[in-house]
């Protein structure tokens, strides 16, 4: 049990925790944990595309890491390949739209989801609070931005900015280590 305001009422009501019985919300839900999951897997080719590892080797490599990590190394080797200031502003541009958008997904499936005495799906803030949840609409909606936004960082690695500069040469006095990477 657990206590929820109901109606803006002052006082508590006590309320059985439930999955909310809404199944096109949790179908939502299911739809965004999987297009996330996308969204990393994309961003660990992405490592592999940068750091020339076989696909099994960045994908080990990157296996028990979080999205954070695997973003500040995909930043760290396409800083280390010299790339023009437009290309870092793309990059960090993609970059900062991941962080966003798996901030927004972390926020959903890691909050506690219930519903009210009412009946309506309701979930809990980072200040504990309970509130409306958000409608299936607005979890689509994080949803296709989240498949968007890989489907852009798949193109650019696989014939865009990112693949142009993963694909250049390393000066000639670059040590035997960089140009392993």
């Amino acid at each position: 049990m657990t206590h929820v305001l109901q109606d803006n009422s002052p006082q508590p009501v006590k309320v059985q925790l439930t999955i909310p019985k809404k199944q096109e919300l949790v179908e939502a839900l299911g739809r965004l944990a999987m297009a996330h999951a996308h969204l990393e897997v994309v961003l660990k080719y992405t490592f592999k595309t940068l750091s020339r590892l076989s696909i099994r080797e960045a994908l080990d490599q990157m296996k028990k890491n979080r999205t954070a990590f695997v973003r500040k190394r995909i930043r760290r080797l396409f800083l280390e390949k010299n790339p023009g200031p437009e290309d870092i502003a793309q990059l960090e541009e993609l970059l900062d739209e991941a962080k966003k958008l798996s901030d927004k997904r972390n926020d959903l499936l890691h909050s506690a989801w219930s519903e009210s005495p009412a009946g309506q799906p309701i979930i809990k803030s980072e200040d504990h609070t309970w509130g409306p949840a958000p409608s299936k609409e607005e979890v689509d909606r994080i949803t296709n931005e989240i498949l968007n936004l890989g489907n852009q960082i798949n193109h650019e690695r696989l014939r865009g900015f990112i693949q142009r500069v993963a694909s250049r040469q390393l000066p000639e006095h670059a040590t035997a280590s960089e140009r392993q990477l």
